[in-house]
């Protein structure tokens, strides 16, 4: 099986493309806020580096959150309309399940800065085939034993044998409401 994977959650662009259990490619790019506009072109080029087109793609796994607002959504829907135009399957995974899934580290407790001192959270624990809610935490709640999510560190996730119970849904995935919603709100109000 051939997967694709796509992450637009931050001001970088992340693609990794593998073979069975086998990681053949891989390309982590910062697109410094024109990822709606380079993120074919890098698609295109990556399927070439690996001599694939895009009919040989399997399944395309997006990264749906949490993260910026429209890198999200430019990353789902490219990811739905890929899967739509080769008739293949697309799943969505959250960064803090694909950041766990990549570290063979067999338990783990993984946070996300989201805005100002605010970190969303997930604790997972391998051995047992325990794994937490996502949970918010403050800055002065962070503790030695959390890592940080390292977003040129995800690709092994593709290779890891768990990777089918963390896929979901390819729908975007907000922990908090964008700042644009917020204002949307309170001028509601």
């Amino acid at each position: 099986m051939v997967r694709l994977l796509l992450d637009t959650t931050s001001q970088y662009v992340s693609l990794a493309i593998s073979e069975d259990q086998n990681l053949i490619f891989k390309v982590f790019l910062n697109a410094a806020n024109r990822i709606s506009e380079k993120l074919i072109d890098i698609i295109e080029q990556s399927l070439n580096i690996a001599s694939l087109q895009i009919q040989n793609i399997d399944e395309i796994i997006v990264i749906t959150g949490p993260g910026s607002f429209t890198g999200i959504r430019v990353g789902v829907s490219v990811a739905q309309g890929l899967a739509v135009s080769i008739s293949k399957p697309v799943y969505g995974l959250s960064i803090l399940d694909a950041f766990a899934l990549a570290d063979d580290k067999k338990r783990k407790k993984i946070a996300l800065k989201l805005r100002g001192k605010e970190y969303v959270c997930k604790e997972f624990d391998f051995t047992k085939m325990i794994f937490s809610d996502y949970y918010s935490i403050n800055e002065n709640e962070i503790t030695g034993d959390i890592e940080f999510v390292r977003y040129h560190n995800i690709y092994n996730c593709l290779t890891n044998k768990m990777l089918e119970e963390f896929k979901t849904d390819p729908i975007p995935f907000y922990f908090k409401k964008s700042e644009a919603e917020i204002q949307f709100d309170k001028k509601s109000c």
